[in-house]
Formats: C-alpha cells, sequence, structure tokens
C-alpha cells in the first residue's frame, strides 16, 4: 500500500536530513555539496532540491527538529509533579542522547556555522530561547512548591543548568575517554548543589541508591 503523501513528504525530509548528518560529520559542513548529500540519501538532486533549496535550508531543519524535541522533553519537565525527579530524568536523556560521537561531531558543524551564517544563528536562538524560558519556569515553580531555595534568580540557575549539558558535550567530543552516561549520577549531585533542595527527591525503584554527599538546605 502506498504512502499518503504528506506522509510521504515527512519521510522523504527525514532521509535527506539523516544522510545530511552523515555527510556533515564525514566531510565537514563546508566541505560537503549538495551532490554528495544526493548520492548519500539515494535521491536524483531534483528530487532533494524540491525539499531543500540550499545546505543551510538543511541545517535550519536539522535545528528545527531538535527544537520540537527538546520542546517536548521540557514540557514535561515545567509540569512535573516533581521538578527534581523530571530533572533527573532530563539529565538521564540528555547524556544518552549525545553519547554517540558522530552525533556530537555533527551538532559541532552547526554550531561552527552559528558565527558564519545570520539565517542559521537566528534559527538556533530561537532554540536557545525556548530551552532558556522553559528551564526558567520550571525553576520558578519549583521555587514557588518550596522544593528547591530561591538562592539565585531562576533564569540564572537555567542558564548555568544548561550551561553544565553544554560543556558535557563539548568535552565528551574533544575526549575519547568521556562517557556522558557514566557521569549521570555526578551531573545530578552537582546539580542538587546548586538548586539546595529543601525536600529530599522522591526516591525511586530505579535509582541507585543515594551517595554519601548530603546537601544542607539554605539557611
Amino acid at each position: 500500500m502506498r504512502m499518503p503523501n504528506v506522509e510521504l513528504q515527512t519521510e522523504r525530509r527525514r532521509q535527506i536530513l539523516r544522510a545530511a548528518e552523515r555527510c556533515f560529520t564525514r566531510s565537514g559542513f563546508h566541505g560537503t555539496g549538495m551532490q554528495e548529500v544526493c548520492l548519500e540519501a539515494g535521491m536524483s538532486a531534483g528530487n532533494v532540491y524540491r525539499y531543500f533549496r540550499s545546505k543551510t535550508e538543511i541545517i535550519a531543519a536539522i535545528i528545527d527538529e531538535e527544537r520540537q524535541r527538546i520542546a517536548a522533553q521540557f514540557a514535561a519537565l515545567s509540569t512535573a509533579e516533581s521538578f527534581l525527579g523530571a530533572l533527573s530524568d532530563l539529565i538521564d536523556q540528555h547524556l544518552a542522547d549525545h553519547a554517540n560521537r558522530e552525533h556530537l561531531a555533527m551538532w559541532a558543524e552547526v554550531l561552527s556555522e552559528i558565527s558564519r551564517n545570520a539565517e542559521i544563528a537566528a534559527v538556533y536562538a530561537g532554540l536557545e530561547r525556548d530551552m532558556r524560558a522553559a528551564m526558567t519556569r520550571a525553576v520558578e515553580r519549583a521555587i514557588e512548591r518550596g522544593e528547591i531555595a530561591p538562592t539565585m534568580d531562576p533564569a540564572t540557575v537555567a542558564v548555568l543548568l544548561l550551561s553544565l549539558g553544554d560543556g558535557l558535550c563539548a568535552r565528551a567530543g574533544v575526549d575519547i575517554e568521556v562517557s556522558l552516561p557514566a557521569l549521570a549520577e555526578a551531573v545530578k549531585q552537582w546539580s542538587r548543589l546548586l538548586l539546595r533542595p529543601l525536600k529530599p527527591p522522591v526516591q525511586r525503584e530505579t535509582d541507585p541508591a543515594p551517595s554519601q554527599l548530603v546537601v544542607e538546605p539554605a539557611s
């Protein structure tokens, strides 16, 4: 049975984007031509150009995909009953999502274009605004519920938490001995030091035993 037209177009777009990611990882953004993307996708140039007229449009679409994926993750963080529990899940998911070094290399190519290409910079700025705003709202809500101490401005806390994730991914991209999933529990403990929880997070059956590190509530 043939795919409905909308589903087929969505699948074709996805096919091109995954092919472009492999090309960018292998050859770099500037070392990749549209013809290479066509060959990698197994599609004619005319077919590819129906969806994307340039590499810039392809990168913009990759960023937009990431924006939609992160929006879903952060929506759960903002509405969760326990901010600390939801943050723990988000840390696990983020580090697992970025554990693949080819994935990190591809995003390094995307990020390098931000300083050179105003169109890509504008698209990525939207992603950053969404993440910062969603994390800030989640921190504000946790403070209002008395879950964490209001020791810093929520927007500052949001930037610090996001920067921790960014920095770890950058480190893993250049240091082959760094395993992001292996750092998950250390990241959670660092986050609790920053957030100064006023009540202990709910211990779930799947969580590891708590470490000896004790975080005292703010006085």
